[in-house]
């Protein structure tokens, strides 16, 4: 059994890890597990727990995917949190909703349909980079600044050609990422 996701990972940046340091160095004193900047990636479909003897199978039906573009625009901007600003669970850097990533999407989600994945308790696709979760934040009303003041603000954009099949591996420390195989968007 492997658990495995199909994402788009984020490329290096000096612009990118300058903004989450900065994010970081807010919430010192707070006790949130951050995510290592090379584990950033856009999630497109949590698979999750899948039989070794079904991912060839994932494979050749993502393989049959083609967007015929040569990458797909991706801009990362502003701050936020899933849940309650006293209860936030997830803390992310938003992801603007092009129409060529939820086409993606949906191709995706398509094609493995044809395969019998369940994505009924799929979440709707609300594209974001998870940067944190939080244990305990001491000021809330820090947290609501630091999104007010982002709210809109563009923090970087890069193209993308391709998106991944990777494995998690779940460690007390943190999850680690295993690329599987790549696809090409043509």
């Amino acid at each position: 059994m492997k658990r495995i996701f199909l994402g788009i990972k984020i490329p290096q940046s000096d612009i990118l890890s300058g903004f989450y340091k900065k994010i970081q160095k807010e919430f010192i004193n707070d006790n949130i597990k951050w995510v290592s900047l090379n584990n950033l990636h856009i999630t497109l479909l949590f698979i999750g727990d899948t039989e070794e003897n079904q991912i060839p199978l994932i494979i050749k039906y993502l393989s049959e995917i083609k967007l015929n573009q040569n990458y797909i625009n991706i801009k990362i901007k502003e701050f936020g949190f899933f849940g309650t600003l006293h209860n936030p669970r997830v803390l992310w850097l938003g992801i603007d909703e092009s129409n060529e990533l939820i086409k993606l999407k949906n191709n995706i989600d398509n094609a493995l349909i044809r395969l019998s994945v369940n994505l009924k308790n799929e979440p709707e696709f609300n594209p974001h980079l998870t940067i944190g979760r939080p244990k305990k934040i001491n000021d809330y009303n820090k947290l609501k600044q630091l999104i007010e003041y982002n709210k809109g603000k563009e923090i970087i954009q890069f193209n993308t050609d391709h998106y991944t099949l990777f494995e998690s591996i779940l460690k007390p420390e943190r999850p680690e990422y295993y690329s599987i195989k790549h696809f090409n968007l043509i």
